[in-house]
C-alpha cells in the first residue's frame, strides 16, 4: 500500500503552474507533488456545509416520531447479525489502524533532525491520510456494533406512499462520509496518481455536495423536491466519475513505465469509482 501511494512526479519550481506542480514524467525518487503536503479541503468544508444544512432542514429525530420503523428493527435478528458483522470489521480495522499508526510514528521519528524537504517527508503525508481514514471507519463500525449506533444521530424519513410507518436514516454515517471520502480521494488522486490540486479540489467538493443532497432528499417531506435533489445528485456523481476518468487518462500519459505499482494505481481509481457507484 505504501509503495502504491509513493510519488509519481517531482515538485515543480515555484511558478511552474498555478499550484507550483509539474506533470512531467520523472525518476520516482526525485520528489513529489506539493499537494502531498496539503490537507484536503473536503472534510472541513463538508462538515461546515453539513452543519448548515442540518440546522436549515431541522430533520425530526426518529425517537420523536411515532411509528418510526427503527423501534421495530433494533431488536430484530437481522440487526443482531449486522451488529456482529460490524464488530468483526471494527476489530480487523483496529489491527490495521494500529499497524499503520505505528508505521507513521516510525516514519515521523526517522524524519526528525533530517532535511524537511519534499523528498524526505513525502511518504508521511499519505500515511497520515490513511491513518485518519482508518480512524474514522473504525469508529463508525464500532459505533454500529453497539446499541449506540441505533440511537446516535438517527433521523426519520417521511412516510412513503402506502406505508403506515416512516423509515429512518443514520445521519452519523453521512457525517463520517463527509470526513473520510475527501481523504480517500486525496490519497488516490494526489498520492497514487500524482494529480495536482487544481484537478483534485473540484471532484472532492462536488462529492461532498452530492452526498449531502442525498441525505437532504431522504429527510424532506416534499416529494417533487426529493426527486429533484436525487436527480441533481446523480448528475454531480457522473461529473465526479468523469473527473476520475480524466485522472486515469492523464496518469497513463505522464507516468513512466518503470513506476512501481503502476497497474495497482490505476486499479485504485476503478475501485474508488465502483465504491461510489454502490
Amino acid at each position: 500500500a505504501h509503495q502504491t501511494l509513493s510519488c509519481v512526479v517531482p515538485v515543480g519550481r515555484e511558478g511552474d503552474t498555478e499550484d507550483g506542480d509539474t506533470t512531467e514524467p520523472c525518476d520516482v525518487g526525485a520528489g513529489c507533488f506539493r499537494c502531498r503536503h496539503r490537507w484536503p479541503p473536503g472534510p472541513e468544508a463538508g462538515l461546515v456545509l453539513f452543519a448548515v444544512v442540518v440546522f436549515g432542514v431541522l430533520p425530526e429525530g426518529c425517537a420523536d416520531v411515532a411509528g418510526c420503523k427503527l423501534a421495530a428493527v433494533v431488536e430484530s435478528e437481522d440487526m443482531q447479525i449486522a451488529r456482529r458483522l460490524h464488530g468483526l470489521v471494527a476489530v480487523g480495522l483496529s489491527v490495521l489502524l494500529c499497524r499503520e499508526a505505528w508505521d507513521l510514528f516510525r516514519a515521523l521519528s526517522e524524519s526528525r533532525g533530517q532535511n524537511t524537504g519534499s523528498g524526505s517527508t513525502e511518504p508521511v503525508f499519505p500515511q497520515k491520510l490513511l491513518v485518519s481514514v482508518l480512524t474514522v471507519v473504525t469508529t463508525v463500525n464500532a459505533l454500529f456494533a453497539s446499541t449506540a449506533g441505533d440511537v446516535v444521530f438517527v433521523h426519520a424519513v417521511p412516510r412513503a406512499y402506502g406505508d403506515s410507518r416512516c423509515g429512518f436514516v443514520h445521519t452519523f454515517r453521512y457525517l463520517a462520509w463527509c470526513i473520510d471520502v475527501p481523504m480517500l480521494m486525496a490519497m488516490v488522486g494526489c498520492s497514487a496518481l500524482g494529480r495536482p490540486w487544481k484537478e483534485v479540489r473540484r471532484p472532492i467538493l462536488v462529492t461532498e455536495v452530492y452526498m449531502i443532497l442525498c441525505w437532504v432528499a431522504l429527510v424532506l417531506n416534499n416529494l417533487p423536491l426529493r426527486w429533484l435533489l436525487i436527480f441533481v445528485s446523480f448528475m454531480l456523481f457522473f461529473w465526479t466519475l468523469w473527473d476520475f476518468a480524466k485522472w486515469a487518462k492523464e496518469f497513463r500519459r505522464v507516468a513512466p513505465a518503470e513506476l512501481p505499482s503502476r497497474p495497482e494505481r490505476l486499479a485504485l481509481i476503478v475501485l474508488l469509482g465502483s465504491a461510489f457507484t454502490l
